[in-house]
């Protein structure tokens, strides 16, 4: 209900941007006192339309402050409810998993106020899935008292002021990430008043923790451009980091695929970057005493001889990445030219300044005008894929945002790669085929073995759908032979409502037509080229050459003496769908599986037991057996749908067909377009 009352609210006042709803709880925001009455009688308006009654014991207005969800709100900004700091100050050290699950529940939920909360929290993560009691180690207990003591004296978060310039801080440890974001109301330079936004921080992933110091400072700054997108893209900003390693870029001649991915994001915003030794400097004094100094320790950089080792790697080892370089003594990635990184090679402190502006032998972003233009004479008459592309962009000095999609989609429309290029295999939603009563529903399909003994080339395999009991040898796969095979078959079990099969010639003809016409029995033909449309009969002919191999022992011009063991037993093995025997179900009693006959004992059956047996069986059984076989096959179909790729062609879209009479290794694989007119059925046509 809840969900449902937040969506009604969301629908009366969502439009107001003055207006900000939570379940129950309304906000009202203004500039001025005026504009305050204005705005509270247009939702009181608005709700009393609704037929929505305020409580007024509830209501406060012409507040200048409120408490929201855990949160004093001013104009300010935001801090913790002290109700809320008192009651985490008091908390034991947790004792088992549980409470560290909700200790960790509420500092999560306040973690925008902690600097560097992941650090922190990895040594009690350890323990929130360990079973049974026990005690704080005493890192465990300093990083629990210290996040208490964090929370305590949480700073107040301010609201942005898009007029001032923003500055971010990075920094990254051995177990995490952290980044703030603030500003400096006195001006540039001026750190005596810090209006802070927000602190993030994660925890390093375990391939992460083993990566070198300077990419997991790299890592820290692509994390707080993506965090901090909203408030800095389009901006320019100052972004401080206690390492170099923009730097690193710059002596790369060769860079990785991850980190060339990074670039993009760095290459997308405007900012400078300072070195500064920490990201404890920038935030408040009583905050950064409360840090563990063993936690807080960085991964040591690689030696000389491990870092000339791996140069020399690869200086002879071709990666697949990017390679934004230049000739000797034009060497810049990002904006800066030689004398300008080698100044910040010597000089710590020197700025790293990196412009969305480029230099004119650096990276330039083209006009998206001249970006179609670019991309199709790259693409070009060789029809190169889109990692080529981005590096003959690149090898050109040219980037954008979304490079790699631009390219994709690019290649997507190109008609030429379309006839020949073959796209992620997709999938429609799995759909099973029931039947309530045994032989109601017969799947048939033909499994071709080497010629026996006997003249026999082939195998009849006929699967009721209702109880899965399966083989019958033939000598050829000619209609007539198959025809009286099938007239045979339906003479002893009785003609059943509907035949499936696939679209061999041997089924699809006129005589086999003429069977099912005589008996009424609806013939289905599955799609062509798609064996999962004739499932049933394709698995079992699987599991008969399976079972076949196993039993022959080498005597393979005697399969045909063996199916009638293998068909006994297929029919005699617990079927999963329904966790009964095929030859019970279809019979409707237990085979004769005891050695000595005369253990079993005969009973007589009247005719009125052989009824209300049949009853039994029509009314409760096989009902029963249905529903189990629905929930198993309902299990199976949602299993196959959630890890398989669910291919939609609306209706419009343009596709490709598979040409299956291509047989040249340089015939187009694909024939096409066609542009689809509906969904319900296959139906489509070439574009005019």
């Amino acid at each position: 209900m809840t969900s449902i009352f937040q969506r009604g609210m969301s629908l009366i006042l969502g439009d107001l941007p003055f207006v900000a709803v939570y379940v129950d709880d309304i906000v009202i925001f203004s500039d001025t006192a005026e504009e305050h009455r204005e705005h509270v009688r247009e939702v009181i308006k608005r709700l009393t339309k609704a037929n929505l009654i305020l409580n007024p014991d509830k209501c406060n207005f012409f507040s200048t402050e409120v408490i929201l969800l855990g949160f004093i709100i001013n104009e300010s900004g935001r801090r913790i409810v002290p109700e809320k700091v008192a009651n985490i100050r008091s908390w034991a050290p947790p004792t088992d998993g549980k409470m560290v699950q909700r200790y960790l529940g509420m500092f999560n939920y306040f973690r925008e106020f902690i600097p560097l909360y992941s650090t922190l929290a990895a040594p009690l993560d350890e323990l929130r899935f360990r079973k049974g009691s026990f005690e704080l180690s005493p890192l465990q207990l300093e990083c629990f008292t210290q996040i208490k003591e964090l929370i305590s004296r949480a700073p107040v978060l301010s609201f942005p002021d898009f007029t001032q310039p923003f500055y971010v801080a990075t920094d990254a440890s051995n177990l995490g990430l952290g980044t703030v974001l603030y500003q400096l109301p006195n001006g540039p330079g001026d750190e005596s008043v810090v209006n802070y936004i927000s602190f993030m921080a994660r925890s390093l992933k375990k391939h992460e923790r083993n990566y070198p110091a300077y990419k997991k400072e790299l890592l820290g700054i692509v994390y707080a451009l993506k965090k901090f997108h909203y408030y800095l893209w389009g901006r320019h900003f100052t972004l401080y980091t206690d390492h170099k390693p923009l730097t690193f870029i710059q002596n790369q001649t060769d860079l990785p695929t991850t980190i060339a991915n990074w670039t993009e994001t760095i290459l997308s915003h405007d900012f400078e970057c300072i070195y500064r030794p920490g990201l404890l400097n920038i935030i408040p004094d009583a905050l950064s005493r409360a840090f563990p100094k063993e936690l807080w320790t960085h991964s040591s950089e690689p030696s000389s001889e491990h870092r000339d080792k791996r140069r020399k790697t690869a200086a002879v080892t071709t990666r697949r990445g990017f390679r934004p370089t230049v000739p000797e003594n034009n060497d810049q990635t990002l904006s800066v030219s030689s004398e300008q990184l080698g100044n910040n090679l010597s000089d710590p402190s020197a700025p790293f300044v990196h412009q969305m502006q480029l230099a004119e032998d650096a990276m330039t972003i083209p006009k998206e005008s001249e970006r179609s233009d670019l991309l199709q004479k790259t693409h070009g008459d060789a029809h190169l894929g889109a990692n080529a592309m981005v590096n003959a962009l690149h090898l050109q000095k040219l980037t954008w945002p979304k490079l790699k999609d631009a390219c994709l989609n690019f290649i997507r429309k190109c008609t030429a790669c379309q006839h020949f290029n073959i796209a992620r295999k997709g999938y429609h939603p799995l759909k099973a085929v029931h039947a309530t009563f045994p032989g109601e529903h017969l799947a048939i399909d033909l499994a071709q073995f080497q010629q026996s003994s006997n003249n026999h080339v082939y195998a009849l395999v006929v699967v009721d759908v209702c109880t899965r009991f399966v083989l019958r040898p033939l000598k050829t796969k000619e209609a007539s032979v198959i025809a009286r095979e099938l007239f045979t078959l339906f003479s002893d079990i009785g003609p059943p409502k509907i035949v499936q099969t696939d679209n061999g010639s041997e089924f699809s003809n006129l005589l086999l037509d003429s069977v099912p016409t005589l008996l009424q029995t609806q013939h289905r033909l599955s799609t062509p080229y798609h064996p999962r449309g004739n499932g049933i009969a394709e698995r079992l002919v699987r599991s008969s050459k399976e079972l076949l191999r196993k039993v022959l022992h080498g005597k393979v011009l005697d399969w045909d003496s063996y199916l009638p063991a293998v068909q006994f037993s297929l029919n005699t093995k617990v079927a999963s769908l329904h966790s009964s025997t095929p030859f019970s179900l279809f019979y409707g009693r237990a085979y004769s599986s005891v050695s000595n006959f005369k253990q079993i004992k005969s009973e007589l059956l009247t005719p009125e037991d052989l009824d209300d047996r049949l009853e039994y069986l029509t009314n409760i059984v096989f009902p029963a057996i249905s529903e189990k076989s629905k929930a198993s096959q309902k299990q199976m179909v949602d299993k196959f749908n959630r890890s398989h790729h669910i291919t939609e062609f609306p209706v419009g879209s343009f596709v490709m067909t598979k040409d299956m009479e291509a047989t040249g290794s340089l015939d187009a694989r694909y024939d096409g377009p066609y542009k689809v007119l509906c969904t319900r059925a296959i139906e489509a046509r070439p574009p005019r």
